[in-house]
Parts: C-alpha cells; structure tokens; sequence
C-alpha cells in the first residue's frame, strides 16, 4: 500500500479489487483489503467512505439491523454527492434480500418478510435520492421482487410498470413484463 502514496491515483486499483471480491460475497478477503488501505490511508475521504461502507455490509451480514441502518443514513447524509454511493445501496439490499431467501428455505417466512421489507426500503432509498442513475431501474426491479414474494401484488405491479415506462429497455425488461402480468393476475383473481 505504500506504494501508492506517490501516485494517488493508483488507489483506485486495490478499492476496485475490494469491490470487485465484495460483490462475489468474498468478504473476508474484502474486509482484509479495505483494512489495509484504512491503516494506510485514513484521511483520505475515499477510505472513509469505504470503512463506513465495509461496516455496513458486517453489520447487514451479522444481523445487526439498527447499526446497519444508521450507517447507511450517515453514509448518505455525509457523502451523498460520491459517484458509487447508489450502487452500494442498491448492493445493500441485496444483502437483505439474500437474507430474506435463505430465511423463506428455512421456513421462517415472518422473518424473510421483514427483511425483504428492509431490502425494499433501501431500494426505494435508490428510486428517491439517486432517481436518475443507472440503478434506479435496478432499484425498481428488485423492489418488485421483494414485493411478489411478500405477497404485494400491486406493490410489486406498480414496481414493474414503472421499470418498464422508464427504461424499456433494461436488461430484466421480459422478466418485469411476467411478473406484471402475474401480479394483474393474482389482483384479478383476489377481486372475484
């Protein structure tokens, strides 16, 4: 890491590989290269965000919900202007998300509920703060899924419909249009 105090710029090279295991969920090795850089590097504003943004995902991981969510406002109130802060939300509920399917295998659906409800609560966070960036269609998309498997079906149909009016194009666009169309169908069906 010393290497880099002369060429700031190169700093970017070990964040990008911490992302990078951190998003395939090799934490570990993640937390190893984000605690090598916050050693080396503490002033940095980029290590700041980065160590908050380490304990968020710990906290998520380890079930600490309260903390997770308090590190999460403090992220955004102090460092709402940083170019990847809505992609880690976004990445965030996913964390929740995770946990929510691995609880429903389990059989414990009141808790999958709740934390596909936190999972849908920091995509709407996405969709509200960081409407116009490349992860609001993201957001909208798994807001949605949250939604089907919590059994909101016009939560999850209004998710769609809006994903599909604003980025008719996104990659899950065919998947949005059947889960709209099975959730117009689940209403239907509820109304007779």
């Amino acid at each position: 890491m010393a290497d880099f105090a002369e060429h700031p710029e190169l700093l970017d090279v070990p964040f990008s590989l911490a992302n990078r295991l951190e998003s395939q969920d090799k934490y570990e090795q993640a937390e190893s290269i984000y605690q090598r850089i916050a050693l080396s590097y503490p002033d940095k504003p980029r290590t700041q965000i980065e160590e908050l943004k380490r304990q968020i995902v710990s906290l998520i991981r380890d079930g600490n919900d309260i903390e997770a969510e308090a590190a999460i406002e403090k992220l955004i109130a102090d460092f709402n202007d940083h170019p990847g802060l809505a992609g880690f939300v976004l990445r965030s509920g996913h964390g929740y998300r995770r946990r929510a399917n691995e609880l429903r295998k389990e059989g414990l659906t009141a808790e999958a509920t709740v934390n596909n409800l936190k999972a849908a609560a920091l995509y709407d966070r996405v969709i509200g703060e960081f409407g116009s960036s490349a992860f609001a269609a993201s957001a909208y998309f798994f807001s949605g899924l949250c939604y089907r498997d919590i059994g909101l079906w016009q939560d999850c149909l209004d998710c769609c419909e809006r994903l599909l009016e604003g980025w008719p194009e996104y990659k899950y666009a065919s998947w949005a249009k059947r889960l709209a169309q099975d959730c117009s169908e689940k209403l239907a069906a509820q109304s007779q």
